[in-house]
C-alpha cells in the first residue's frame, strides 16, 4: 500500500512539474508575441509619424506655389493696368 501511494504521489508530482513548465512555456508565448505587438505597434507609429512629416512638406510646398502664383498675377495685373 505504501509503495502504491508513494508511485501516486511521485505521479501526482510529474504532473504538477509538467504544468508547471507547460505554464512557463504559455507565460514566455505570451510575452514574446506581447512584445511583437508593441514593436509593431512602434513602427506603425514611426510610419504615421514620417505620413505626417511628408503631408506637412507637401502642404509647405502648395502654400509656396500658391504664393508664388498670387505673386505672379499681382505682377501681371500691375503690367496690364499700366498699359
Amino acid at each position: 500500500m505504501k509503495d502504491a501511494a508513494a508511485d501516486k504521489a511521485e505521479d501526482v508530482k510529474d504532473a504538477v512539474e509538467d504544468k508547471v513548465e507547460d505554464a512557463k512555456e504559455v507565460a514566455e508565448d505570451v510575452k514574446d508575441a506581447s512584445e511583437d505587438k508593441v514593436e509593431d505597434a512602434k513602427e506603425v507609429a514611426e510610419d504615421v509619424k514620417d505620413a505626417a512629416a511628408d503631408k506637412r512638406e507637401d502642404a509647405k510646398e502648395v502654400a509656396e506655389d500658391v504664393k508664388d502664383e498670387a505673386a505672379d498675377q499681382k505682377r501681371r495685373r500691375k503690367r496690364c493696368c499700366r498699359r
